[in-house]
């Protein structure tokens, strides 16, 4: 078996066990982050937030969110990485 990176959906990464570990995440310089699941939600129906899901077997083990939007100085569509986490567990094994 290997890791598969799929789609996933937003309420995928809220419902995991990933979300206790994300709150790792973070800038020190800045507070701790407070995941504002509503907004990702709006954002993935709007069609502007794709989430990719790093899977081994069924089990979510990391994901990407990525926004995807115009921008209003270059006229041109653009992605961003919004977030990207692996879980701890499986950093050091190519996930």
């Amino acid at each position: 078996m290997s890791v598969v990176i799929r789609h996933c959906t937003v309420d995928d990464v809220a419902a995991s066990t990933l979300p206790a570990e994300y709150a790792e995440m973070g800038a020190p310089e800045l507070p701790a982050p407070v995941v504002w699941w509503d907004q990702y939600r709006a954002m993935e129906s709007a069609g502007i937030m794709y989430p990719m899901g790093a899977y081994f077997e069924d089990a979510l083990i990391g994901f990407v969110f990525i926004v995807v939007s115009v921008s209003p100085h270059y006229s041109l569509k653009m992605a961003v990485t919004d977030s990207i986490f692996v879980s701890k567990a499986w950093r050091k094994c190519g996930a």
